[in-house]
């Protein structure tokens, strides 16, 4: 799917790159464009999988993290801890996955989250577990009832307005 970005937050790990070319002991190896936690408009749909009925002109919310899909863990549906997760704006893999500060970037359709009418692409790209807040995903019981707690503490945080709505 290739999306048009509209709004991308700039985190830790991107100031780290572009100050030190690395973040800890994973260091640069070739050019690479930094962002990562992103909105976007949708251009084109491709063939492939588009589990979300996503079509162009829809507003998504990029789940930053890409898993490989092939592992047991990825079977399981716990790709939040698949060995093989390539994150946007990482040097972790080589060749680094680039990152949002572009005006397009072809991105998997199932790891991109259509927005409320309610949320704009400024907030949509606030936080990077955005799409889970949403409903798009299946939360554990137990870690959701928390989430649920701390996910509006967050928006009220950065965006100076409660957005209770979304998470209802």
């Amino acid at each position: 799917m290739q999306l048009s970005i509209r709004s991308t937050g700039i985190c830790g790990s991107d100031q780290h790159y572009y100050n030190h070319f690395r973040n800890g002991d994973i260091h640069v190896r070739e050019p690479m464009s930094l962002g990562h936690e992103s909105s976007g408009v949708v251009e084109l749909v491709g063939p492939g999988p588009n589990p979300h009925n996503l079509r162009p002109g829809d507003r998504v919310a990029v789940e930053v993290g890409v898993p490989c899909d092939g592992c047991a863990r990825c079977a399981e549906g716990r790709y939040n801890i698949c060995a093989g997760m390539r994150f946007r704006s990482s040097a972790k893999s080589f060749p680094h996955f680039q990152g949002t500060l572009q005006e397009r970037v072809n991105h998997p359709a199932r790891w991109c989250h259509r927005l409320p009418e309610n949320v704009s692409l400024d907030e949509g790209a606030l936080p990077a577990e955005l799409p889970f807040w949403l409903g798009e995903l299946p939360l554990p019981t137990a870690d959701g009832d928390l989430a649920l707690i701390l996910m509006p503490a967050a928006f009220t945080y950065t965006t100076g307005k409660a957005h209770w709505e979304i998470l209802l």
